[in-house]
């Protein structure tokens, strides 16, 4: 089960109300829509969760999603 921060559930809320679809916000819903429980991004796809964790925690830090709960459990679990 994915568990949404604060920032990232406003950030998709803005993007609900804006008249078109934001390209940021659509690639950060997908991004973590690819983690798993454990914090691990990349299993369902089969990749390297290893490598797939640290490109999508730079990800969130460079969007700067960096002390999302999303951030930090990708840190825990890498």
């Amino acid at each position: 089960m994915v568990r949404w921060s604060r920032s990232v559930l406003l950030a998709c809320a803005l993007a609900s109300t804006a008249a078109r679809a934001d390209p940021l916000v659509d690639g950060l819903t997908n991004l973590l829509s690819q983690r798993g429980g454990d914090g691990a991004f990349g299993a369902a796809a089969g990749e390297d969760t290893v490598v797939v964790t640290s490109e999508a925690l730079l990800a969130l830090r460079a969007l700067g999603l960096g002390g999302s709960t999303e951030a930090q459990e990708a840190e825990r679990f890498l």
